[in-house]
């Protein structure tokens, strides 16, 4: 049984596209924006066929945004780092 939930998992396809976009607007008023363009599941895609289809479907939306959410907060933080570090190292020089 829980190999054949394993199984269903993952045969859920992602055939539409998602558009997450993060824009940060500093005190400065200076706008960083990053976007992230995911697959996920679409209608077609969706098994309503029972509860737990559509919790496994809208599972899928959810480990898609959050992975691609992590990864654009990742790229910010690098970001503000490296931006950090080159003021720290050019005040010092």
């Amino acid at each position: 049984m829980n190999q054949e939930k394993n199984n269903s998992e993952k045969e859920i396809r992602r055939s539409a596209k998602m558009e997450i976009i993060y824009r940060i607007t500093l005190e400065d008023g200076t706008v960083e924006e990053r976007i992230a363009n995911i697959d996920v599941p679409g209608r077609g895609d969706m098994d309503f066929s029972s509860i737990e289809g559509v919790k496994r479907s809208f599972a899928a939306y959810e480990e898609a945004t959050i992975e691609a959410g992590n990864r654009l907060r990742e790229e910010i933080a690098n970001d503000h780092m490296r931006e950090a570090s080159k003021k720290k190292t050019g005040r010092k020089e």
